[in-house]
């Protein structure tokens, strides 16, 4: 039965103090198990608190306003709509953490071992954005997940990145860790400067702009693994359906026939110093050349899905296509390659012109040697440490920002920007998409 008035706001603070007691109870859980039985406990239970702490805070804000009228309604955000995407995003949280921990204490050894490995190799690949476009205070935690994926939290400087289960024994599925990271940099780096690079490409109209994000990540990863990562997403690009493969249009991911080009680009634009890159750069888009026309032969594929357009595949596979600043995707590349100046690093050895068996052979003694190059993952916060203020910090720290960044028009409410930029990448499992 609909409700009137005030009452209306019952049932979401009756939903609001279940989630709260979850998250009591969560904690009151783990802080009594013995740190020599619970790895990266100090860590864990930090982002326990403070995802509580930044959760009563938003809450708060939003639910008193609303039923107090303090706050301006929105068409097209009302109340309930906020209240519910407020409650989704905090619930998915706590479920991701309690993954987090639970894995690290009633996992398989093997799986417990592995973890504790994907967090050193995690931090490894955002070591070089260091001290540069991240905070000293930035740490990692890995998890299983079905897929690879990288959770965003406004509250924390943490990468929580989910690795496949395939990895305890098949190192190479790891590969996807320096992209998942590069989507953390991505959100974590400046804000001014991310906003500017957001900003540039869609008021430049570009067709693909849709990409960006995923892009950043793209050149990222290279970056940081080198011409491992390249062969590796010609693997994954293989995996889709025919149709797939030169049409996906889930508004985020750049179309698996193209995707590798994005890589042989950076490889090539980065390639000196004696690296190889570029070498390997040449002979990896000749294996591409080869896999995509088994792909796409005598099957009547003529055009493949750029952004909003559909490009004639010769456009898109000739000699320098997307190689100047005036082509879609090449523009993104660019600008992000502009951004991540000191970032290369190269995990990769000699691996890259294998096949796909020798590359997993080579990559797992590889794997071993990265591990070794981390001494010591970051230190636990101080579970002294007052997080009190973490929602309000955050709400400030958006209030500070040019309205051209939180996209925020005249026309709409002064806590939009604090609601559609909540810090989260993702909305929750039901609408995760199928790669990272």
């Amino acid at each position: 039965m609909a409700t009137n008035g005030t009452d209306k706001f019952q049932v979401w603070e009756e939903r609001w103090r279940a989630l709260n007691r979850a998250m009591d109870e969560t904690q009151k859980l783990y802080q009594v198990i013995p740190v020599a039985r619970f790895p990266r406990k100090g860590t864990i239970c930090d982002l326990f608190r403070r995802l509580q702490s930044f959760a009563c805070g938003q809450f708060d804000y939003f639910f008193s306003g609303f039923k107090n009228n303090t706050l301006a309604r929105s068409d097209a955000f009302p109340p309930e709509h906020v209240l519910a995407v407020i409650l989704d995003q905090v619930g998915y949280d706590l479920d991701v953490i309690e993954r987090v921990a639970a894995q690290r204490l009633t996992g398989t050894q093997r799986e417990i071992e592995t973890l504790m490995d994907t967090d050193k190799l995690a931090w490894l690949a955002l070591k070089p954005a260091i001290g540069t476009m991240l905070g000293e205070d930035t740490s990692v935690l890995t998890y299983f997940r079905k897929s690879p994926n990288i959770r965003v939290v406004p509250y924390a400087h943490i990468a929580i990145i989910g690795v496949p289960y395939s990895c305890t024994t098949t190192p190479i599925d790891l590969l996807a860790i320096p992209h998942e990271v590069g989507h953390y940099v991505f959100w974590h780096r400046d804000r001014g400067q991310a906003g500017a690079f957001r900003n540039s490409i869609v008021a430049d109209k570009n067709p693909v702009s849709a990409w960006r994000e995923e892009i950043f990540a793209d050149v990222y990863g290279c970056l940081v693994a080198g011409p491992v990562i390249a062969f590796d997403f010609q693997e994954l690009a293989k995996q889709y359906s025919r149709d797939d493969f030169v049409s996906l249009n889930d508004g985020e991911h750049p179309t698996p026939f193209l995707r590798p080009q994005i890589y042989h680009k950076v490889l090539k634009r980065r390639g000196d110093d004696g690296n190889q890159w570029a070498a390997k750069a040449e002979n990896l888009e000749k294996r591409w050349k080869i896999e995509r026309g088994e792909r796409t032969k005598n099957v009547g594929v003529s055009h493949v899905k750029v952004g909003r357009d559909q490009i004639p595949v010769d456009d898109v596979v000739q000699a320098g296509a997307l190689l100047n600043a005036a082509k879609p995707v090449d523009y993104i590349v660019s600008q992000a390659l502009a951004e991540l100046q000191g970032v290369q690093s190269d995990w990769s050895g000699d691996v890259a012109d294998q096949d796909v068996a020798k590359l997993g052979e080579e990559f797992t003694m590889r794997y071993h040697d990265l591990l070794q190059r981390v001494d010591a993952l970051p230190p636990d916060p101080d579970p002294s440490a007052d997080v009190t203020n973490v929602w309000n910090d955050w709400k400030k720290r958006l209030s500070d920002l040019p309205r051209s960044i939180t996209t925020q028009t005249s026309e709409e409410p002064e806590w939009k920007p604090v609601f559609a930029a909540a810090g989260w990448t993702t909305e929750g499992p039901e609408d995760e998409p199928a790669q990272g």
